[in-house]
């Protein structure tokens, strides 16, 4: 099934199989019985006609009767019109009948294809993903139960859809894991997923082919904790030969998408320079998983070059109890920026007041993430800011999980003043492989970026069997790994700063820069180690004599108290950013002003 190509248009319409029997039967009908009426003669009367049409029914059972005489040319066309509707009709039936029993035989005999655990509308979009973007031979989906509609839309993604509980080897085998390149656990549960990802593991020990590589599986976990301490447990060692479990967040990246996408909500507003006087302020509606994952997010990477600490304003009916939750979780969270959480109802008087004086505010660049589950509340709390939003010049993200016309409304219907001040993000249709297998450049502008401190602190006679930071990327922690990600993620933020941005190696319209100067690579230096500080904040880790073990750091101060030699180490790797893009196939140049 390479290259398969998928149909947009919706399962349940009719294909031209269909059509062919729709316009055929009537038609042939008609010849028919025009045919058998000339054959008798042509007699007058209403009887002669009904026992020409009842013959002409005859035809689509492909029963003639006797005929002495050579037939006309209307019963000619009548009778291969009925042949013909007959044979495409009982094509079609033994189709519908045997589409699936054949998809699943031909399984068995997959490899290197994608098995996905989980059904809805995220497991199509990401079985659509694996079949167009990154050329899978096959995407296989296997959940409990499913509906006729459910069978339908897989037919139409181009999936086999095999039943039975994923959990247990026996399914995984139908579904032919063991030979499988990717296994994604989307589930609607985070203990289902956790069975899928051990079951998968213990499958791969016994049945894994010969000469395959391993299997790369990725679990959903919602739950932060839990994937934090399952990277940390060691449960599933890193560089195993035979499955490497990987765990995500889809509403994760949806937050990173926000963040970093300038048709959306960029945390830093396309550049904060050194100069800028205005604080960056982001504030969120509704404070549930996604409200959540986007404060972490920004907290994590909102450190820009006017040196003024991010700030985050939460309005949500029930900030008080999200407020001790986030703390609970990221005890350090109030030291990496400012955030403030008010009580009250969206669509309440007092939050109109308090956005619109947000809004109006000359001394923030604000935007605001509207993060509720239910769409039309979001969409109605956009629309109704949009004087507001215009006016002053602000940017509006709306969450439309559950809602694609909501979406399309927004992005592409609507004038382009309302598509620049709202944008819809979080749909389903936002749902893609990268969520899963990483953004290509992000990873591998990581990997460029830990291979460099790798080889640097070996250099200097560190062993990489006592400092795991120092393994090779394979078999690197997710929580280094994850460092480096964000490393790699604020270097566009940091490049904004000095008035400069990424771009394409073959890009010839602005000027390129090679290296920084001296105060940039100080400005530079000192952002990174902002950044370096809110990581560690939100890791858990605190100020003292070095423990790692305990995650405990003597670095975990402000700049101007690093003494000189670890200072050394932000400005080397600062430096470098220039050669760290070049691996990438990207180069710096001067960015272009921004519109406010």
């Amino acid at each position: 099934m390479s290259g398969l190509q998928i149909s947009p248009a919706p399962p349940h319409g009719p294909n031209w199989r269909w059509w062919f029997v729709i316009i055929g039967c009537p038609v042939g009908l008609f010849f028919g019985t025009v045919g058998f009426w000339l054959y008798a003669g042509q007699p007058a009367g209403l009887l002669p006609w009904l026992n020409a049409l009842y013959h002409a029914g005859q035809l689509f059972v492909l029963h003639t009767p006797y005929l002495e005489r050579p037939m006309n040319w209307c019963l000619e066309v009548g009778r291969w019109l009925a042949a013909g509707v007959f044979g495409m009709t009982a094509i079609s039936a033994l189709y519908q009948l045997f589409a699936t029993e054949w998809r699943h035989f031909r399984v068995g005999f997959a490899k290197g294809h994608t098995v996905i655990c989980g059904l809805g509308p995220r497991a199509l979009r990401l079985a659509r993903c694996f079949l167009t973007e990154r050329g899978a031979s096959r995407v296989v989906l296997v959940a409990p139960a499913a509906s006729a509609d459910d069978l339908a839309a897989c037919r139409a993604a181009g999936a086999t859809l095999i039943l039975g509980d994923p959990g247990k080897p026996e399914t995984l085998v139908r579904a032919g894991v063991h030979k499988a390149k990717h296994l994604v656990a989307l589930s609607g549960d985070d203990r289902a997923n956790v069975e899928i990802a051990v079951s998968a593991y213990n499958l791969m020990k016994t049945r894994r082919a010969d000469g395959l590589r391993a299997l790369k599986c990725f679990a959903q976990l919602e739950d932060v904790d839990l994937r934090a301490s399952l990277q940390r447990s060691g449960a599933f060692p890193k560089g195993d030969p035979s499955c490497e479990i990987r765990y995500f967040d889809l509403l994760d990246a949806a937050a990173r998408r926000l963040l970093f996408d300038p048709e959306v909500l960029p945390l830093d507003h396309g550049g904060i320079l050194k100069g800028e006087p205005r604080q960056v302020h982001l504030v969120l509606l509704g404070f549930g998983r996604l409200g959540r994952s986007v404060a972490v997010r920004a907290a994590q990477l909102g450190h820009f070059a006017n040196r003024k600490p991010m700030r985050i304003s939460v309005i949500d009916q029930d900030a008080e109890r999200h407020e001790q939750a986030l703390l609970f979780r990221y005890r350090n969270f109030r030291k990496t920026c400012e955030i403030e959480f008010h009580q009250l109802q969206a669509d309440s008087q007092r939050a109109r007041e308090l956005l619109e004086g947000f809004c109006a505010d000359g001394q923030s660049v604000t935007s605001i993430a509207i993060c509720f589950d239910r769409d039309s509340l979001a969409l109605e709390v956009a629309l109704r800011l949009l004087p507001v939003l215009k006016e002053n010049d602000i940017r509006t993200a709306v969450r439309l999980s559950h809602s694609p016309g909501f979406t399309a409304l927004l992005n592409e219907t609507s004038p382009p003043d309302i598509r620049f001040y709202v944008r819809g993000f979080a749909g389903t249709e936002d749902c893609c492989c990268d969520d899963l297998l990483g953004d290509p450049l992000n990873e591998e502008l990581a990997k460029v970026i830990h291979e460099d401190f790798r080889q640097k602190r070996l250099k200097e006679g560190r062993d990489d069997a006592v400092d795991f930071s120092l393994l090779p990327w394979e078999k690197l922690d997710d929580g280094y790994k994850d460092s480096n990600k964000q490393q790699a993620d604020h270097i566009a933020i940091k490049l904004h700063g000095i008035g400069c941005t990424v771009a394409e190696l073959g890009e010839q319209k602005r000027p390129v820069i090679d290296q920084f100067t001296r105060d940039q690579i100080e400005l530079l230096a000192e952002m990174e180690h902002a950044r370096w500080n809110a990581e560690r904040y939100l890791a858990d880790w605190a100020l003292g004599p070095s423990d790692k073990a305990r995650k405990i750091t003597p670095y975990l101060v402000p700049w101007d108290q690093l003494e000189p030699r670890i200072q050394d180490y932000d400005r080397a790797t600062v430096r470098l950013i220039p050669t760290f893009l070049s691996r990438i196939g990207k180069k710096v140049c001067l960015n272009e002003p921004v519109r406010r």
